[in-house]
C-alpha cells in the first residue's frame, strides 16, 4: 500500500519510467542473440554421429565405436558415454551414434551461486578453477577424432525438435538429374567449406562409395550352354541376397514353426572368387559354373 501510495503521488515519474522500460526493449532486442531453436547451448550433454565407409560390417563398426569410447571416456569432464550401431532412417550398420554426458554445468563454470558456495566453504579461489564449457569438451573430442581419417564424425547438441531436416545450422540442398555430377559438386563444396574458419562438422548426405559387383552375362556362351539369364539372376539373388523362406521347420517340442532361410556366409558372399564358382542350371549339361557364362 505504501508503494502504491508513492506511485500515485508521483504519477508522471512512474509513467516516464514505464515509457523508458518499454522503449528499452527495442535496442535490447537488437543486441541479444536470437534463435528459434538454440543449438549451441550448454546442456551438459551432446551427441556424436559416426559414419564409416559403406560396406563396413556390424562387427567392424562395433570395434570402431568401442575404440572411440576408450578415447572419449577418460577425457576431462566426461561422466558417461553410450554408443549405438545402426542408426538413422535406413539403420545402416556403417552408421553409429554416441551420447556423451559431462559434468553438471554448475560444477564447471563460474557463477554467483558457485562463488557463494565456495565462499561459505572458505575457498573462494576454487570458484575460478577448473572452469570449462561444453564447447571446450566438444572441441577436444573433434581434435581427438582427427586420428580417424576414414570416419566422418559430427559432434553437436542433441536435437530438441525433429523438423524432418538435417540437424545442422547451415544446410545446402543441391538438385540435378546426374548423381555423379551431384556427388562431384557436393564434394567440392564440402572441401571448400573445410577451409572456412568457424565451420565445423562439414559433411554431405550423398554416398557413392558403397561396394558393388556388377555381373555381365556372356549371352552367346550362355545360349550355347543352355543357361538362362533368369536362372543366373535367381541364383545370385538366392546366394547373395538370401531367401526369406525356402521351407518351414516344425519344432514339435515347442509346437512352433520356423522359416528356414538360405544364404552364403558373410565371408563367401563378399568374395568374388567364391561367387564366381557358384553353379547355375543348364538345359544341356546339368550344372555350369558361373564364371563360364559371366
Amino acid at each position: 500500500m505504501r508503494a502504491l501510495g508513492w506511485a500515485m503521488r508521483h504519477r508522471f515519474l512512474v509513467a516516464a519510467l514505464a515509457v523508458v522500460v518499454v522503449g528499452s526493449t527495442v535496442p535490447f532486442y537488437k543486441i541479444l542473440r536470437q534463435e528459434y531453436l538454440p543449438t549451441n547451448i550448454d546442456e551438459s550433454e551432446f551427441e556424436m554421429s559416426v559414419m564409416a565407409p559403406e560396406g563396413t560390417t556390424l562387427a567392424s563398426m562395433g570395434e570402431v565405436l568401442k575404440k572411440i569410447e576408450e578415447d572419449v571416456r577418460p577425457m576431462p569432464g566426461v561422466k558417461h558415454i553410450m554408443t549405438i550401431v545402426g542408426t538413422g532412417y535406413l539403420q545402416a550398420v556403417s552408421n553409429g551414434r554416441a551420447f556423451v554426458r559431462i559434468e553438471d554445468v554448475e560444477n564447471r563454470v563460474f557463477s554467483p551461486s558457485r562463488f557463494l558456495s565456495k565462499l561459505l566453504e572458505g575457498k573462494p579461489g576454487e570458484a575460478f578453477q577448473g572452469v570449462y564449457s561444453q564447447r571446450d569438451v566438444m572441441a577436444a573430442i573433434r581434435a581427438k577424432m582427427k586420428a580417424y581419417p576414414d570416419l566422418r564424425v559430427r559432434v553437436s547438441n542433441a536435437a530438441s525438435l525433429n523438423q524432418g531436416s538435417a540437424p545442422v545450422d547451415i544446410d545446402f540442398i543441391i538438385r540435378g538429374p546426374d548423381l555423379n555430377e551431384l556427388n562431384r559438386y557436393s564434394e567440392q563444396l564440402r572441401l571448400a567449406a573445410l577451409e572456412i574458419p568457424g565451420l565445423l562438422d562439414v559433411d554431405t548426405t550423398l554416398r557413392m562409395t558403397k561396394p558393388e559387383l556388377r555381373v555381365a552375362i556372356d549371352r552367346e556362351r550362355a545360349a550355347d550352354l543352355g543357361v538362362d539369364a533368369a536362372d543366373i539372376a535367381s541364383s545370385l539373388r538366392l546366394m547373395i541376397g538370401g531367401d526369406d523362406e525356402v521351407s518351414r521347420f516344425r519344432d514339435d517340442k515347442l509346437a512352433e514353426d520356423y522359416d528356414v532361410e538360405i544364404r552364403l556366409t558373410g565371408t563367401d558372399r563378399n568374395s568374388v572368387n567364391t561367387v564366381s564358382k557358384l553353379y547355375v542350371p543348364s538345359t544341356k549339361v546339368g550344372l555350369v559354373r558361373l564364371d563360364n557364362v559371366v
